[in-house]
């Protein structure tokens, strides 16, 4: 009686003999597999695109930072910025590379337009179709103000300078930042431990960022009176 142990097995074939030559192989610089051949000369990013200039603030508590290739209309809701004008943009910088906005900190940012089909799709799905068409921009800016994004008119305005030092009055820092913006650090009136005047900032806020008003140094932290412009030590706690 024939059992399964007596039937036959398969076997795969050999494989068939090669019809590529050797010589096909001995062909370019193996030597320098993965190199990279750097051009001659500075190579100019979104040469030819259409750029604007915006200041973007960051009205909220947290740092926010950009990349490169968001579209900028859809950011963080709490920037603060012409939302209109930067519709179908994105920052003017380095593939890879983003900018940073600490809480309080505007930058003045150069912006280029999208290349190529210049559709939008998903991140906060405001858009979520052609940044060249009139109605999407309509529909997204509706949406974008239905939930709470911050646009232009939403910039903290700053005080009268001339009632900056006054008692009761909410101070605002409007020196310039490191990056060519306005600080818009809020600080609240309080009691100057270099002179009477009651300019000093919220022991809270531990730094205003627009050096060398405030450096925060923990667990103390140095900053400079508004009014009087003398150097005011505190501590963090």
């Amino acid at each position: 009686m024939a059992t399964m142990a007596d039937a036959p097995r398969w076997v795969a074939p050999p494989p068939p003999p090669s019809v590529v030559p050797d010589e096909a192989f001995d062909v370019g610089e193996p030597a320098k597999v993965g190199a990279i051949d750097f051009a001659e000369g500075a190579v100019e990013i979104n040469a030819g695109r259409d750029t604007r200039s915006i200041e973007i603030t960051n009205t909220g508590d947290r740092p926010v930072q950009v990349g490169a290739h968001y579209h900028l209309f859809e950011v963080n809701r709490a920037l603060a910025f012409d939302r209109e004008a930067a519709f179908g943009f994105r920052l003017d910088i380095p593939s890879g590379s983003a900018v940073r906005f600490e809480p309080g900190q505007s930058h003045k940012c150069q912006i280029t337009r999208f290349a190529g089909a210049e559709v939008s799709m998903g991140m906060n799905d405001l858009t979520n179709g052609s940044m060249r068409s009139e109605l999407t921009k309509a529909a997204a800016i509706q949406k974008a103000r239905q939930q709470g994004y911050r646009f232009k008119e939403d910039v903290p305005q700053r005080p009268d300078p001339a009632q900056a030092g006054s008692p009761g009055a909410r101070v605002v820092c409007q020196l310039p930042n490191r990056d060519g913006g306005t600080c818009n650090w809020r600080q609240w009136p309080g009691p100057c431990h270099s002179c009477s005047c009651p300019s000093s900032a919220d022991r809270k806020t531990q730094v205003c960022w627009a050096a060398p008003r405030a450096i925060q140094v923990s667990p103390a932290f140095l900053y400079t009176c508004a009014t009087c412009t003398k150097p005011i030590t505190g501590s963090s706690k």
